[in-house]
């Protein structure tokens, strides 16, 4: 078999809590990822690229970066050199994308809540200040064509970010992920009525669509979500409203 990513190229890897990440603070490996989505769509009839782990650790406090921000940090603080890397490896996979094929759509998953907004804080879990990704700023730059938020929360933890990430949409495509896992007994056993609303919501809100985290839970229809999808994608919603309308 091949030698993993780590062997063959260990400047661009870093083993991190038990896991191996690719470093975004070492410019080389922008170029690896580039020439691994180029390869992609040069060679296969692909419709799009989808990048699902652009970001860093998910609690990055203790990954340790500050040598290669002395080296390549150009005068920013360390927080804003960590969002310029990953936007920089984001610019670079979607230019060559458009150079190769232009009609290819380039899209990520997010995490579901951009920052804090005025009124709800993303209780210490958001993609511009935790994983750094600033990817309300990727859409309104013309670097990534849609956003599939990973908008695995109920409550007031979904429903001003759903609309938060529709208002600075900047035109391009915004299908909020939608957690029906949780409606699973020990994934918090949410009732039907919470993914439900969220659907409402989202399409209230002018979403371009929504995904569904994940396909088993939907075709085992657990709860009925199944069900009820059949109805709302039928264009005869109305029926399943009532407790589903939002006020």
């Amino acid at each position: 078999g091949r030698m993993s990513l780590s062997r063959r190229h260990p400047a661009l890897c870093k083993l991190y809590k038990g896991s191996w990440y690719m470093e975004p603070g070492t410019p080389e490996t922008a170029d690896y990822l580039v020439s691994l989505v180029s390869e992609i769509v040069g060679k296969y009839d692909v419709d799009g690229i989808h990048l699902d782990y652009i970001r860093y650790p998910d609690q990055p406090r203790d990954y340790n970066d500050y040598a290669l921000h002395r080296r390549y940090g150009k005068g920013m603080s360390h927080t804003e050199w960590r969002r310029a890397n990953i936007t920089s490896i984001v610019q670079k996979i979607y230019s060559s994308v458009k150079n190769i094929k232009p009609w290819v759509r380039v899209s990520c998953a997010p995490l579901g809540k951009h920052s804090n907004l005025t009124r709800y804080s993303s209780r210490g879990w958001d993609a511009y200040n935790t994983v750094f990704q600033e990817a309300q700023r990727w859409l309104k730059d013309g670097v990534m064509d849609a956003l599939f938020p990973m908008m695995y929360f109920s409550g007031n933890n979904f429903y001003p970010f759903v609309l938060d990430w529709q208002e600075n949409s900047a035109g391009r495509h915004i299908a909020p992920g939608l957690g029906v896992y949780r409606l699973m007994p020990g994934e918090g056993d949410w009732a039907r009525e919470e993914i439900t609303r969220q659907f409402f919501t989202s399409r209230e809100a002018g979403a371009a669509g929504t995904a569904i985290f994940r396909a088993e839970h939907l075709l085992k229809n657990y709860k009925g979500v199944a069900e009820f999808l059949k109805v709302f994608n039928s264009g005869n919603g109305e029926v399943w409203r009532g407790k589903a309308r939002i006020t």
